[in-house]
This record gives structure tokens, C-alpha cells and sequence, in this order.
């Protein structure tokens, strides 16, 4: 290990004395700049690109060190290497930088922040993204549309541990890390002592330093940062589609490409994520609203609710463009996980004001509809109780998926979300009377 080091450090030098010596303009965009070179004029006869200071920036920083530069023009340049570095052994390395290594993800995201992303049709694959938040699940499909990849979607790990159990298999399952009721980590766990041993990479907005050792020790394959990283989401791709696909399917997979992937846009604030941010603000409000009227007799369970949902937020409004309003929210999630009851007191009533008046901005106006079925409303909402009372969530969910899909008035879409809310956090004793008490008042025309 001393070897290699010795040898970065050397290479790393030597790679610096074309910028010698430097102002600080040159110094702060020393690492930002790839493939360029200060003092061309005097340098011209010195070969290379650039190319090494930022090879040898990244190497550094994926063994978690870090290069310090100080530059007096007239005088010279220091530059300073650290390398911190656990006591591992001869033979191995740790697991987050052996990681690292192996995907170069420090190293590509730096040399594609000037390059275009070459998104390449991967018709052959089939991935399934696992989150409760309905707008992240939106950006999700269509950051993988221009893949044309076959996209499964699910709201809980509860869905996701039962289509394994179905028989399915997919080549990437995307998996959110925090979720009420099963937690990412926790729904990796169980589908792991199922057998279940493809590929699952962690979405988490809470990426912080060790987190792909801690992903990696708990069954995960890698994880990528909220809001998505194209480029990791593209480099997982990849790895875990493309490059375990025979060559003949692929090379037939970029033969049939009808037109460039590069044209087609990530995703839009299109309408259906506009609804789908409403849906989730709205839940949200419902669930934070309560919490906070109550925040005297907050339990542990109350709390970790309220965190969840924050947490949902957080990434939610980073969809929509709201970044300071999903600064806010990531304070209130903080807050949640220390048990700091008094910031969740004085920022909750304002953070949901904020939330309302995005709603109020984005909602469109809509016609009440009075032509509803009645007699179908009556016939579905009893299905789904019956449903709920057998934990049947695949036929609660069908039901509420045709009853979504038909012309409503305000009062039942307003009775449905309340239903797919229950479902969501599991609370089928619950949705099975509210649906049941719902499809007797609609029979008696209530």
C-alpha cells in the first residue's frame, strides 16, 4: 500500500510542475478544469494535456484523501497530499475504496461533467424501482425511458418482497432507501435470505461518507444519490444490463434504434409530474398536519412518521425545483431523527404553509363531475374491503386503479386517496371498514 502511494504522490508532482507557479483564479479551478493547462506560453514545450492532475485528484480522493494546494507567484507552488488509512492488513484494501475502484465512479463523474451522455437502448432489460414517494417514481420512469428498458414501478418493499415471491426477476431492482413500515435496508435483508441474489442498488437522498460500505454490508449492490445522478444511474446500467447481455443481443439492440437516445430529454415537469408532486404534498400535509397539532404526546413511532415524511419531501420538491423549500425539509427530517421537538414545532406550521401554496399554484382548475357511477363506486369500494379484509393489496389496489381511472366528483377522489394512503402504510383493518362504511353510504345515495 506505502508503494502505491509513493507512487501517486510521485506521479502527482510530476504532473504539477506545468502549473508552477500559480494564481488563485488557476488554483480554484485547478480540479474543475480536465484536460487543460495553465501558462501555455511558457509551457509549450512541456508534453501532456492536463490530463494527470485530474487523474491523480481522483485517484486521491477515492482513498478518502484530499490535495491542498498554496501558490505565490514568483515563489512556487505546495501541494499538500493526505491519505488517511486504516490498518487493513497485506492483502486487501477497504471495501468502500475497492468499490470505488472497481466502478471508477469518482473518476467518470469528473471526466463526464464536459461530455454527452451517450444513453444507449438497452430494449433487453428490465429493472423494477421501489419507492413510496409517487413523484420520485415518476422522474425514475423517465430517466430510464430514453433506455427503453422495461420498467416496473412498486410503493413499498412489502410489493417488492411479493413479486420476488411471484417468480420475478429483474436485472436491476432500484430500492429507496427510507420507507414507512420497511425500510430499504430491511426489505434488501429479507430479499437476500429469500435467495434472491441479482443486483439491487440503494436510492438514497442521505448519501454521506461510508455509505456504500454500510449499502455494501447490507446487501446492496451500490447505491446512487437523490436526486438520481444520470451519470452513476447510467454507469449501473452498464455494468449490471449491457455488459451481462450477449454481444449479439446488444449489437441487435443498437441496430434496431430508430433514432439517437442522446435527443431524448431526461423528463420533463411535464403534467404527470405535476400530479403526481400533488398526490404527494397532499399526503404529506395530511399526515405531517396531525402530527405536529399533537407534537406534547409525540411517541417514537409518531416521530419516525413524521420523519419519513419530511424525508419524502426532501426529494419530492428537488423534482419539482424547489431546492430551498427541500433545504427545509431536510432540517425538518434532521430534527425528526434527533428528537428535536421544539425546530419540528416552530418550522413544521410554516413548511406546510409553503406546501399549500405550491399546491394552490400548481393545481389546476377543475370541473366538479357529477356523472359519476354510482352503482359501480358501490360495487368497487366493497370489493376493495373485502380485499383489504383478506390482505389482498394487489386486488384493493386494481379496484382503486378502475375507480381512478373513471370520472369522479371531488368527494370520491377524496375518499380514494384516503384509501390508497391506509394501503400504503399497511393498514388494511382500517381501509377495509373506511371502504366498506363508503360503499354503504354511496348504496343508500348519501
Amino acid at each position: 500500500m506505502e508503494d502505491v502511494i509513493n507512487k501517486l504522490v510521485k506521479n502527482a508532482q510530476e504532473a504539477l510542475e506545468q502549473y508552477m507557479p500559480m494564481t488563485q483564479e488557476q488554483i480554484d479551478n485547478l480540479f474543475d478544469i480536465e484536460f487543460t493547462r495553465f501558462n501555455l506560453a511558457t509551457n509549450r514545450a512541456i508534453e501532456g494535456s492536463g490530463l494527470g492532475m485530474s487523474i491523480a485528484h481522483s485517484l486521491i480522493r477515492m482513498m478518502g484523501g484530499d490535495i491542498i494546494v498554496t501558490s505565490e507567484i514568483g515563489k512556487g507552488s505546495i501541494f499538500t497530499v493526505t491519505i488517511p488509512q486504516k490498518v487493513q492488513g497485506g492483502e486487501v484494501l477497504g471495501k468502500e475504496s475497492v468499490a470505488n475502484l472497481q466502478n471508477l465512479e469518482l473518476a467518470q463523474r469528473s471526466f463526464r461533467k464536459t461530455a454527452r451522455l451517450n444513453r444507449e437502448p438497452m430494449p433487453y432489460g428490465r429493472v423494477l424501482v421501489v419507492d413510496d414517494v409517487e413523484s420520485n417514481l415518476y422522474v425514475a420512469k423517465s430517466m430510464l425511458l430514453p433506455y427503453k428498458i422495461a420498467v416496473e414501478t412498486v410503493e413499498s418493499g412489502f410489493q417488492a418482497i411479493s413479486r420476488v415471491q411471484d417468480g420475478e426477476v429483474y436485472d436491476i431492482i432500484f430500492m429507496d432507501h427510507m420507507m414507512p413500515d420497511m425500510d430499504g435496508v430491511e426489505t434488501t435483508k429479507i430479499l437476500r435470505d429469500m435467495g434472491y441474489d441479482e443486483p439491487i442498488v440503494a436510492l438514497t437522498a442521505n448519501a454521506i461518507r461510508g455509505a456504500m460500505e454500510m449499502f455494501l454490508a447490507n446487501g446492496f449492490s451500490g447505491f446512487i444519490s437523490k436526486p438520481i445522478d444520470v451519470n452513476q444511474l447510467d454507469s449501473y446500467l452498464v455494468r449490471f444490463i449491457r455488459d451481462k447481455h450477449p454481444s449479439d443481443i446488444v449489437e441487435a439492440a443498437r441496430a434496431n434504434a430508430t433514432k439517437s437516445v442522446e435527443d431524448t430529454p431526461v423528463y420533463n415537469l411535464s403534467d404527470g409530474l405535476r400530479r403526481s408532486f400533488i398526490k404527494d404534498a397532499s399526503r404529506a400535509i395530511g399526515v405531517l398536519t396531525p402530527v405536529t397539532d399533537a407534537i406534547d404526546n409525540m411517541d417514537i413511532s409518531t416521530l419516525k412518521i413524521y420523519t419519513i415524511q419530511a424525508h419524502a419531501m426532501k426529494s419530492a420538491l428537488a423534482n419539482i425545483g424547489r431546492p430551498a423549500l427541500a433545504e427545509i425539509a431536510s432540517i425538518l427530517e434532521k430534527a425528526g431523527r434527533e428528537g428535536d421537538l421544539e425546530t419540528i414545532k416552530t418550522e413544521t406550521p410554516n413548511f406546510l404553509e409553503c406546501l399549500n401554496d405550491i399546491l394552490n399554484e400548481i393545481t389546476p382548475e377543475e370541473q366538479d363531475v357529477q356523472e359519476e357511477d354510482t352503482e359501480l363506486l358501490a360495487e368497487l369500494l366493497t370489493t376493495i374491503s373485502t380485499a383489504c379484509e383478506a390482505y389482498d393489496k394487489k386486488g384493493a389496489r386494481n379496484a382503486l386503479n378502475i375507480l381512478n381511472s373513471r370520472p369522479t366528483s371531488k368527494e370520491t377522489r377524496v375518499l380514494l386517496d384516503e384509501i390508497s394512503l391506509m394501503l400504503l402504510h399497511g393498514d388494511f383493518e382500517d381501509a377495509a371498514d373506511f371502504a366498506k362504511s363508503a360503499a354503504e353510504a354511496v348504496s343508500k345515495g348519501k
